[in-house]
């Protein structure tokens, strides 16, 4: 039975990456500069102001980090990379966090 992580296909996660950045994109383009919504805290009666081209500028951020591990993704379903690599890895792993 194959897991999750072995049906992922590298082209199509491509794709929906470069169409929700395109997404985002167009959104941060037409949203208005002063933008917000409004979040009460009834903890401190303070109402905060988040404005919108600051989430999309943080999501795009976070979308682009992803991308970058999309090349490690597609090497770690290589068939080549086999059982023994895996063992290496979680090694080096466990061994970098003991080491704290």
């Amino acid at each position: 039975m194959k897991s999750p992580f072995d049906v992922l296909d590298e082209k199509e996660m491509a794709e929906t990456i470069n169409e929700g950045m395109e997404l985002l994109q167009n959104l941060e383009v037409k949203m208005k500069e002063n933008s917000y919504i409004l979040v009460k805290n009834y903890w401190s009666f303070i109402d905060i102001r988040i404005f919108l081209k600051d989430v999309i500028k943080n999501v795009m951020s976070e979308v682009n980090k992803f991308s970058g591990h999309l090349g490690v993704i597609v090497l770690l379903k290589e068939e080549s990379f086999r059982e023994r690599h895996w063992q290496v890895r979680l090694y080096l792993v466990f061994y970098s966090l003991s080491c704290f």
